[in-house]
Parts: structure tokens; sequence; C-alpha cells
């Protein structure tokens, strides 16, 4: 995490997230900001979530992307 160089009042997005490790560790750094993990998976995202809730990370979250992966904007 040292070498992302976070800060307390940062905003992250941790993108492919799986279980939320690195989202986690990201959320204690960034305390007064906002963490969110995101995966395509949903099974990682409710293993995220389980591992996340005991924690007591209220600057976190989980989320999946809406569209179709590979989708082009127009």
């Amino acid at each position: 995490m040292r070498a992302a160089g976070i800060g307390r009042e940062e905003a992250v997005l941790d993108i492919g997230c799986g279980t939320g490790q690195t989202t986690r560790d990201a959320a204690r750094i960034a305390v007064a900001g906002s963490v969110v993990g995101m995966d395509l998976s949903a099974a990682m995202l409710r293993e995220a979530r389980r591992r996340a809730a005991g924690e007591g990370l209220g600057n976190m979250s989980f989320e999946r992307p809406s569209g179709r992966p590979g989708a082009r904007g127009g």
C-alpha cells in the first residue's frame, strides 16, 4: 500500500478487487476518504462483502460494474 501513495482523504477505486483484501487495506488508510472495490464476479463480491462485514469500515463499498464486458460506448 505504501507504493500506491494512498492518503487519509483519498478516493480509491480498486478494479478487479476479487475478495476485497486490497480494498479493505486501502480503506484502513483512506479513513477520511472513500474506497470502492469493483469486480465482474458476483461470487467474489459476495465473499468480499462477507469478509468486510465485521471490520467496521464505513468508508468502503463493493460494486459490480454495469453494462456488458467489452461493450463500447458510441
